[in-house]
């Protein structure tokens, strides 16, 4: 059964690739989600609780320079 692991996260985030395991982790809650709606919620609020943390805390790789691939 899928548990978040913070330990594993907090050196995938260092790297500037980290964003390619998080289809994994959508993967996991997914089947997770079938499987035990209870145990979903509360590993989905530690991702998110793990993610937003991070982000405050400016600890996630994130680009701070090349093209705005967020403008469509």
């Amino acid at each position: 059964m899928f548990t978040f692991n913070k330990t594993l996260w907090l050196k995938k985030i260092k790297k500037s690739d980290w964003y390619f395991g998080v289809p994994e982790i959508i993967k996991e809650l997914s089947v997770l989600h079938d499987e035990n709606r209870s145990k979903y919620e509360e590993e989905k609020e530690k991702i998110y609780d793990f993610f937003e943390e991070q982000l405050q805390k400016g600890n996630i790789a994130l680009g701070n320079s090349g093209e705005n691939l967020d403008v469509e």
